[in-house]
């Protein structure tokens, strides 16, 4: 390539002084090179002789190697291919996020002395209940329990004297399995008229049935019907009745006279 650009210049001079055209310094400032005298007459490439094999030069033609410029001229080839290299693989960026500022993550409750259990875990406690992992780590209190450990049973009274028995569902809450059994017909303290005297009653004792007939508080004596009479002392056949009010006459009444006289 370096004794071809000699014989490019050469030739494009050579065109201009041919056509008469000369450097126009009007306008563009250009200052022509100073008159260095006539150049050396090199020839043209066609008059150099045979071209040299390039296949036979180690580091390219120098100036041992090529001799006269007249005698050898170098031919290289364009048309080979250049080896490009193996194509390197590009390597596409990846889109990292930009990291946000946030706490340190909580490590566990496990992790720090004190701690018991994970914030906002929840568990069984006595019957039915439930407890809540603050955010200090600690179970709350046992809260909404039930009445009765699921499972459970008892037995109460009912009725008159009666009992049954009641079973702890799986909510801990008290079931009757079963009705009242052994109830009298009666509450103890109970009061009926019953077949009694007006004046009377009945009173339910304490294992739910019924007493007697007995008076009933305040009345001195039944009324049977104005029947019911007691003797009394004026004469020997003097009676006092019982009112219907419940209590005995005042008077006793006296027959003397038909009974063998008085006292």
């Amino acid at each position: 390539m370096t004794l071809l650009r000699p014989f490019a210049l050469l030739a494009a001079l050579s065109m201009g002084c041919a056509l008469g055209i000369a450097p126009d310094t009007r306008d563009t400032g250009y200052v022509p090179p100073p008159d260095r005298g006539p150049l050396p007459d090199l020839g043209f490439p066609e008059d150099l002789g045979e071209p040299l094999d390039a296949s036979t030069a180690d580091d390219g033609p120098g100036d041992d190697d090529l001799g006269d410029a007249a005698d050898s001229t170098l031919s290289l080839d364009m048309t080979l291919p250049v080896d490009m290299g193996a194509p390197i693989d590009r390597v596409v960026p990846v889109d990292v996020p930009t990291p946000i500022d946030r706490p340190p993550t909580d490590l566990g409750c496990g992790v720090l002395p004190g701690r018991t259990c994970d914030p906002g875990a929840r568990r069984s406690c006595g019957n039915c209940g439930t407890q809540t992992c603050s955010g200090a780590c600690a179970w709350s209190a046992c809260s909404g329990e039930g009445s009765c450990a699921a499972g459970a049973t008892r037995t109460q009274a009912c009725g008159n004297c009666g009992t049954q028995t009641f079973r702890c569902s799986a909510a801990c809450a008290w079931e009757p399995s079963g009705g009242c059994s052994g109830s009298g017909p009666c509450a103890p303290g109970a009061t009926q008229g019953g077949g009694c005297d007006p004046c009377s009653q009945q009173v339910c004792q304490g294992n739910c049935t019924w007493g007697g007939c007995a008076l009933r508080p305040g009345n001195a004596c039944e009324y049977q019907g104005g029947r019911h009479h007691r003797s009394c002392g004026a004469c020997r056949c003097g009676l006092q009745f019982c009112l219907n009010s419940c209590q005995w006459s005042t008077s006793c009444v006296s027959c003397c006279t038909t009974c063998g006289g008085c006292l």
